[in-house]
């Protein structure tokens, strides 16, 4: 008792300073420190570790399945988090849009559990790893794209391309489109995985114009483009075969801004050059 009451006091004193703990919290005692604390004293302890922008540690929490109450949906339209580990996932989100030179190095340690989130399947969570993800991809380090394919994430993200929200069915297209783009490898395992199809039935569920659907376009675009920004004809053919042409002439560019009809028209003329390439030949 004399030792845990002596890390508790330790707990609040480094809370109110925002000094880093002299205590490791992934030890075995550290881990009956936080089943024995209140949720409330834990939340304390991740928003003081966000202020000190203390990754490593908020990292260790992801599992943890502590649950909490009235904490803000960020953003709002995510599920309200259930756990400490689902807030720790949400400061790291956010984190790593903010700061990303701190935050990658901790994140491509921990990819493996990162994607073990999603399979777990609590959707709290996995809301919030996916919106984390769609930030690491932006990364210039290519090996976290690598591995995350090799993790077998297009597997797991693609059923959740038809899911009910419409900004969650967003966030997962364009992570994915992140991770193939520029690279024909990549491209082809999505393509392998029946990730056309599932792209296809995202754009067919709407709307038809607009910013979203400019960005859906555009991962059309990133699917055909290879690494030299060249027209790939295996994979254009590919999108000819599975594309749903009634939603194609289900598109009104009058109601299209002028960028959005642009880049509708680009990727008509990459699929019609295809076809009078294929005429020709």
């Amino acid at each position: 008792m004399g030792c845990c009451q002596n890390r508790s006091e330790l707990f609040i004193a480094e809370t109110k300073s925002l000094r880093k703990p002299s205590f490791d919290y992934q030890t075995e005692d550290s881990s009956y420190e936080f089943r024995s604390i209140t949720d409330t004293t834990l939340v304390d302890y991740l928003k003081m570790c966000r202020e000190k922008r203390n990754w490593e540690v908020i990292c260790t929490l992801i599992s943890n399945q502590q649950s909490v109450f009235d904490i803000k949906p960020v953003p709002s339209w995510t599920f309200r988090p259930r756990t400490i580990g689902s807030v720790a996932l949400q400061y790291l989100s956010r984190a790593c849009k903010r700061y990303p030179q701190e935050t990658i190095p901790f994140l491509a340690e921990i990819l493996p559990d990162l994607v073990k989130v999603i399979q777990e399947g609590k959707q709290d969570k996995v809301e919030q790893v996916m919106i984390l993800f769609s930030y690491l991809t932006i990364s210039e380090e290519r090996s976290i794209r690598k591995n995350l394919v090799e993790l077998k994430f297009f597997n797991l993200v693609l059923p959740m391309f038809l899911d009910e929200k419409f900004e969650f069915r967003q966030v997962c297209v364009i992570t994915c489109a992140r991770i193939y783009k520029n690279c024909t490898e990549r491209q082809r395992k999505f393509i392998d995985d029946d990730g056309i199809t599932n792209l296809m039935q995202v754009i067919s569920m709407g709307p038809l114009r607009g910013r979203f659907f400019s960005k859906l376009i555009q991962c059309i675009i990133d699917l055909i483009l290879d690494e030299n920004k060249e027209p790939n004809s295996e994979h254009i053919g590919f999108v000819i075969s599975y594309i749903d042409l009634n939603v194609v002439n289900s598109v009104d560019i009058a109601m299209m801004s002028d960028a959005v009809r642009d880049k509708f028209f680009n990727l008509i003329s990459l699929l019609q050059t295809y076809k009078a390439n294929k005429v020709t030949d």
